[in-house]
């Protein structure tokens, strides 16, 4: 954790805070290793250390744990000698917790690398989660939110952590220039007209705001304003056909006359991998059938779109969710969508997509790390997406944009 001082981040009246991690099961867990610092900046390293004790090197000494089991583990570590084994946990929010102060204002981030031992139904899949816990001077009140959630895949190592928010933000150059002596300011009007785009920029459009004529208006701001546009009925769940006969003939439709005048098109989104997204027949399949249902359907999308996107996301929010993971069994499986995506179609770059990356810093680091797995196994993404959901009357913070990944970096859905 590392802390910024430009925009608000802790509430200015709490003087003290617990940091918790916890699986949101009652699953046992290894957690190897901790990081708590502030100012932010792309070197978590480098900031200032706040919690006591964080690599676990002197044992469970400076950290709380009420409710359950903890000892030091020497044979399961990330780095240095040693971790802790949390054992007989019955509530979700039970974890090693430690209090800290902290400053009004501040940026802070927050790191833990966490192994599941065992789960409570064998699932493949568990949600760890980074609780804070503030205490207010005024009253001693006690408020509890969550600042990160990461699906854990049993047995495999997992970095989660909490950031500060992120944001983008667009800047208008202005010229100075001598109007003389002979006018009255309030007598001036000034027109700030757009010549070009030095970037992608661009909204997301619904298909019948593109091709119906009785929206003509709309069609020619998006036209005048835009080089850019984000197609959102492409989810497998928004196919106006059937199981046999798909249709997604308006989204296409609308590709062709963005394309006509100028516009680079996003094709969001092929998949979804937060449930309750996927067609609902999807839920009954086995993990082979969904398999043959899946390559069927990338066939079928990548054929009616090739030669008009410039980009696809592939499967949304895969930091939110893991549903074709677990239904295949095959923590990989998204991968493989890519792959496949792109031997069918090789001119769109391929895209992860997902939110609180700007609007908070709930997945920042998490989705950073996501990015840099799929790039190091060479499956052809090619860009990355950040929603911009953002909160209303908020100044973007540029912050985190120094997080570099190598890879085109654009905000999408609501631009």
């Amino acid at each position: 954790m590392r802390q910024y001082t430009p925009n608000k981040f802790i509430p200015p009246r709490e003087s003290s805070k617990f940091a918790r991690v916890c699986p949101a099961c009652h699953s046992n867990i290894w957690l190897l290793a901790l990081l708590l610092c502030t100012s932010l900046c792309t070197s978590v390293e480098s900031a200032p250390q706040l919690l006591k004790n964080p690599g676990f090197e002197q044992g469970i000494s400076d950290w709380r744990h009420n409710g359950f089991n903890m000892e030091a583990e020497f044979n399961h570590v990330h780095s240095g000698l040693s971790s802790v084994k949390c054992t007989g946990r019955s509530k979700s929010y039970q974890g090693p917790s430690q209090q800290i102060h902290v400053t009004p204002g501040g940026r802070y981030a927050f790191q833990a690398y966490i192994q599941l031992i065992d789960s409570v139904d064998n699932k493949l899949y568990e949600t760890a989660v980074v609780k804070i816990r503030f205490t207010w001077k005024n009253d001693g009140s006690r408020t509890y939110f969550a600042t990160a959630e990461c699906s854990l895949l049993r047995t495999l190592l997992f970095l989660i952590d909490s950031t500060v928010k992120l944001y983008c933000m667009l800047r208008v150059s202005a010229q100075r220039f001598d109007i003389g002596s002979n006018f009255d300011r309030k007598d001036l009007m000034i027109q700030l007209d757009l010549s070009k785009h030095q970037f992608g920029f661009g909204p997301l459009v619904r298909p019948e705001n593109v091709i119906d004529l009785d929206f003509t208006q709309y069609q020619n701001i998006v036209y005048h304003m835009f080089n850019w546009a984000t197609i959102g009925d492409y989810k497998w769940r928004y196919n106006r056909g059937n199981r046999t006969h798909p249709d997604y003939s308006a989204a296409v439709k609308a590709i062709d006359e963005l394309i006509k005048h100028g516009l680079k098109v996003r094709g969001h989104c092929m998949f979804w991998a937060v449930d309750g997204h996927s067609p609902d027949y999807v839920d009954s399949l086995s993990g082979a059938e969904l398999k043959a249902e899946v390559e069927k359907h990338i066939r079928y999308m990548t054929s009616i779109t090739k030669g008009k996107l410039a980009q696809w996301d592939v499967n949304n929010e895969l930091v939110h969710g893991n549903y074709f993971e677990r239904k295949t069994n095959d923590p990989n499986f998204t991968k493989y969508m890519f792959q496949s995506g792109h031997a069918q179609d090789p001119v769109p770059k391929l895209c992860l997509n997902e939110y609180n990356v700007v609007a908070s810093g709930e997945a920042t680091l998490t989705y950073l790390a996501q990015i840099q797995d799929f790039k190091s196994a060479n499956v052809w993404l090619g860009a990355v997406g950040v929603q911009s959901h953002l909160p209303d009357f908020t100044e973007p913070d540029t912050t985190l944009m120094k997080v570099c990944t190598g890879l085109a970096f654009q905000t999408s859905t609501h631009v």
